[in-house]
């Protein structure tokens, strides 16, 4: 697969979606997080550079770009690199706002959302954190035991 990705990458350098693959395969086979996170920021500059130039064609990759910015922020996250998660998981949520969030958007949106609440729970702050997880369990109500136990862990000892 990573030889397949990189010379497409090297025929045609703007693929989005070749590129999120490539940072999948670093990410979840290759177990090279550097590798995948530079595929990952590469992929949210070119998305955002074309989209600039050319709003009709962003459609197209919005989902790939929000699914590269949640890999990069659990990415960040693993290394705790919490100010650049968090930053992460802002980009994908803010990305929804003020906006009916499309169906095949609910769940990276979600799972955005748990993320910036452990980046607030991780510098000890779970009043911060408490909002994000409400938004993701209100996204995917099934998320609501996981994001339970992710709640008690934020909670100081009595």
């Amino acid at each position: 697969n990573e030889t397949l990705f990189t010379r497409t990458l090297q025929e045609n350098p703007a693929s989005i979606r070749v590129r999120y693959n490539l940072g999948v395969t670093y990410e979840d086979i290759s177990d090279n997080p550097i590798g995948a996170i530079r595929e990952f920021e590469r992929l949210l500059r070119d998305y955002t550079a074309t989209a600039e130039a050319n709003p009709g064609w962003a459609q197209f990759y919005e989902l790939t770009a929000l699914e590269a910015g949640v890999s990069l922020g659990g990415l960040y996250f693993a290394r705790g690199q919490l100010q650049e998660a968090a930053q992460r998981f802002s980009y994908v949520i803010e990305s929804a706002a003020g906006e009916t969030i499309p169906p095949e958007q609910v769940t990276t949106i979600a799972e955005a959302s748990v993320g910036l609440g452990q980046c607030f729970q991780a510098i000890g702050n779970p009043r911060a954190a408490a909002p994000h997880f409400d938004r993701a369990v209100q996204l995917r109500p099934d998320m609501a035991p996981a994001i339970e136990q992710l709640r008690r862990r934020g909670r100081s000892p009595a």
